[in-house]
């Protein structure tokens, strides 16, 4: 449970049950079923939502440098107070795969298909450690919806260990929107920085 208030008066009031169990199919690929309840009670806006959800999961890794994935989740919502989402259906598959100690290949794909509309997105990341204070990544990410909008953004970033207590960080993106009748959006930013732990 999970209650948030302010000055003595309940805001937030949030109740979650789960239960997870998984089964060793084969040495290497398992089961993972998953049940989850969740009721949320909002006098602020006049807002309540139960949640239903169910989650099976297959896991196998067929090769020791790589792990696959495979997820399909039922969700049902009953609500008052708005109009909101009463049920969802999610696939989802995704898979690394590391081809040397140094390199790491992501790949990662979700269908969503609820009450109001559908979606499709995918995403790809490699990464490059070529020493133990550089690293590099980049990635791609595409969303397709039902209503016809689609977003997709190509990301790229780089690390550097300056010492054991600072980090240097730096990244770049580049974001395109697309909508039916409307002129494409593009974004570009660009960050850096630094970490540091004590």
């Amino acid at each position: 449970r999970r209650e948030e208030s302010t000055a003595g008066e309940l805001i937030r009031l949030a109740d979650t049950l789960g239960l997870r169990a998984r089964t060793d199919l084969l040495p290497d690929l398992s089961l993972v079923s998953e049940w989850t309840y969740s009721n949320m009670h909002d006098p602020f806006v006049g807002y309540d939502q139960t949640t239903l959800q169910w989650r099976e999961s297959l896991l196998a890794r067929p090769w020791r440098n790589l792990n696959l994935t495979g997820s399909l989740v039922y969700s049902n919502y009953d609500s008052t107070g708005v109009v909101t989402i009463t049920n969802r259906t999610v696939a989802e598959l995704g898979g690394t795969w590391n081809p040397t100690p140094a390199t790491s290949l992501t790949a990662f794909w979700n269908w969503n298909l609820d009450n109001l509309n559908s979606s499709l997105s995918q995403r790809y990341t490699f990464t490059w450690a070529p020493g133990r204070k550089l690293s590099f990544g980049v990635s791609y990410r595409d969303i397709q919806t039902a209503d016809t909008r689609s977003t997709s953004s190509a990301s790229g970033s780089a690390n550097y260990r300056l010492n054991r207590w600072l980090t240097f960080w730096t990244s770049a993106a580049q974001t395109t929107t697309e909508q039916a009748a409307l002129e494409s959006l593009e974004t570009l930013s660009v960050r850096f920085g630094l970490n540091a732990i004590f």
